[in-house]
């Protein structure tokens, strides 16, 4: 934690002469990260954990330092947010040695130019003898049955009961030397110099920190609690009979509101017990509580508390002694080395780790441009889209991917491979934010494949669009395909198109993974265009179909119809030749016996008129029975240029349409 936290070096020289608003503690607050720790106690953390210890023996050297296991329950808190450890055993086994490692590697080495006015030797030394003390005080709780507080939890809770003063010591080191002198010189409660001083107190300060590390309840308590005048009144008390609760008693219990009471006062508890020996020192010379009271509250006798204190400095014994710069031990600077040792190592591992997360996200950076690139082609194109059109947007897609910027003489093309043996061609430039397409239709080769399997990446384009095309067949018009780089649109393992790039494109790793997942993408969607253009040549196909199949049904129809008129005829005729054989002849006698020009132009008449129905009825009866073909000898030429202009005028509106020639030897 560096002097920038601190707002006592803004503006002001030395300590701070008037209080700080709560605002302002909560911000000073909120930007404390850790506490530092003494070296001794990082060094033999990282060695325990080097040496693969027992998660025990890492718990008891986490435990030998407030801020190592402030630190590692406020990380074991944020990755269990729903079941919060309440223990620093809890704590070590939830992250592991390695989490351990890290959360400790994290720390700041506490350094004599960082030290306040607090003695942080004396002052850890007393926050591990109320730690104990608690656990010897949950233990005797535990044989007489009379509240269910846990040891490890309890030895938690007296730990970081104190979190608040170094918190303090930390955010305004000025002001809180001040503190410390004047508790010093009136011997008096470190509380109400805080007050006085600062503005807050050290439970409140612990508390709030407590919050904002997510530490569990039972500690938050435990630190904002543990100077509670009147504590409340015990759940867990003996069924005998109790002291008369007073009134603020009373007040006090409901406004608190505490879920651990006992726990609360097993801290106070201890912390009376741990003060009264002696043990380290936390800066305050008043004693408060009564321990008697203390005990009676939670279910305990004098003779239990003083089995307690006699107990401790044994207890305290096997826990690891705190010492750092102002210490005894002459080991400070190796052991701050070997930290810095253990630091730089593991500076050297977060370096490659940053590295590849620097990676990583270049890559999702990367993609997610893809994505969008990807998805702004998907808007600007539609079922209805045009094979030549949607090449285009794909060779603008892929061009804004690789950041290509596409010129007149070095445009990015795509095509797409058509089942009718074409390919379409769509070619885009741009040049000051403006594009141009052009599109040009080339045939396949009659001996390649229509859909070859090519690799999937990309490739040199050259032989592949070459396989593709006729012989008399080139781009050499649009571009110099041997100069470019193609990447292959696959569906369902054929080749549906492909981008066209300039020059010489090469893609390794997470690029060359992504451009294979987009041309599959896109490779889909060009198949499904090309399905719904060929769905579409189909169904136009078969409307002509249709159209030709109503015209022969009609000329069907016809023909039906004049073979029956023939056969009737036929029959007509038939019987129609006798009567009129008959009116004939009778037509002739009354010409001959005829006495006026009148009479016999009469019977003439009606004698022509009987012949032209027999002429009628000579072609009904030709019609219905026509004679057999008669062959004849005809000129080659003749028929071959009546066929070739019937075939010219039926396709004369295609424009590639086959070209006739006619030659014949004389």
């Amino acid at each position: 934690m560096q002097d920038a936290f601190n707002i006592e070096g803004s503006g002001q020289a030395g300590p701070l002469r008037r209080k700080v608003p709560a605002q302002q503690l909560d911000l000073l607050i909120e930007r404390l990260d850790s506490l530092p720790a003494l070296p001794e106690a990082v060094t033999e953390v990282l060695n325990l954990v080097s040496a693969s210890a027992g998660p025990e023996a890492l718990a008891a050297a986490v435990g030998g330092d407030p801020a190592i296991a402030a630190r590692i329950l406020s990380l074991a808190s944020s990755r269990c947010p729903d079941r919060k450890p309440g223990s620093i055993a809890r704590a070590v086994e939830v992250l592991g040695p390695e989490g351990v490692r890290s959360g400790v590697l994290g720390m700041k080495v506490l350094e004599k130019t960082d030290a306040g006015g607090l003695d942080y030797v004396q002052f850890g030394t007393h926050c591990v003898a109320v730690a104990c003390a608690s656990e010897l005080l949950a233990e005797a709780l535990q044989t007489r049955s009379t509240a269910a507080v846990q040891p490890p939890v309890a030895y938690t809770c007296g730990l970081l009961h104190d979190l608040g003063k170094a918190a303090l010591d930390r955010c305004l080191p000025g002001s809180y030397r001040r503190v410390l002198s004047a508790v010093a010189a009136e011997r008096g409660n470190i509380a109400r110099f805080e007050h006085e001083i600062i503005g807050a107190d050290h439970t409140v300060a612990g508390r709030r920190l407590a919050r904002q590390w997510r530490l569990p309840v039972c500690v938050r308590e435990a630190v904002w609690m543990h100077h509670l005048p009147h504590p409340p009144r015990a759940p867990y008390a003996r069924t005998q009979a109790a002291p008369p609760v007073s009134q603020s008693e009373l007040a006090d219990a409901a406004t608190a509101a505490l879920k651990n009471p006992v726990l609360v006062v097993v801290v106070q508890l201890a912390d009376a017990i741990a003060r009264r020996q002696g043990l380290g020192f936390s800066g305050n010379y008043t004693f408060a509580q009564d321990t008697e009271a203390l005990a009676t509250e939670i279910g305990l006798t004098g003779e239990d508390v003083a089995a307690v204190a006699d107990a401790l400095p044994a207890r305290l014994e096997q826990r690891p002694a705190p010492a750092g710069p102002s210490g005894p031990k002459k080991t400070g600077r190796a052991g701050e080395l070997l930290y810095r040792s253990a630091l730089a190592e593991a500076g050297a591992e977060l370096a490659c780790l940053n590295e590849e997360l620097s990676e990583s996200a270049d890559a999702l950076v990367r993609q997610a441009e893809a994505l969008k690139r990807l998805g702004d082609l998907i808007e600007r194109v539609s079922p209805t889209t045009a094979l030549p059109k949607l090449c285009e947007e794909i060779a603008r897609m892929f061009s804004a991917i690789i950041s290509i910027e596409p010129s007149q003489d070095r445009p990015v093309c795509a095509f797409a491979a058509c089942d009718d043996n074409r390919i379409a061609l769509a070619v885009r430039a741009c040049a000051h934010d403006t594009s141009t397409g052009g599109e040009a239709i080339f045939r396949f080769s009659p001996s390649a494949p229509v859909h070859p399997s090519p690799p999937e990446g990309l490739c040199p384009a050259g032989p592949l669009v070459r396989s593709l095309l006729r012989d008399d067949q080139t781009w050499s018009d649009l571009i110099d395909i041997d100069n470019y780089t193609c990447l292959p649109l696959i569906s369902d393992g054929r080749l549906v198109g492909g981008v066209l790039l300039p020059g010489a494109v090469a893609a390794s790793g997470a690029q060359a993974d992504l451009l294979v997942m987009l041309a599959r993408i896109t490779g889909y969607i060009l198949s499904a265009a090309g399905g719904r253009s060929r769905a579409d040549r189909l169904a136009e196909k078969l409307a002509l179909v249709l159209q030709h199949l109503d015209q022969a049904r009609d000329a069907l129809a016809q023909s039906q119809a004049l073979a029956a008129v023939g056969e009737m005829a036929a029959g007509a005729a038939h019987e129609m030749n006798n009567p009129l054989a008959v009116i004939s002849g009778r037509a002739q006698i009354l010409s001959g016996s005829a006495k006026t020009q009148k009479q016999r132009d009469a019977a003439d008449l009606i004698a022509q008129k009987v012949e032209e129905i027999s002429d009628i009825m000579t072609d009904l009866m030709a019609f219905a029975h026509p004679e057999p073909p008669r062959p004849r000898a005809i000129a080659v030429a003749d028929l071959l240029t009546g066929v070739k202009n019937r075939f010219e005028s039926q396709h004369q509106h295609k424009t590639d349409g086959p070209v006739v020639d006619i030659s014949t030897e004389p």
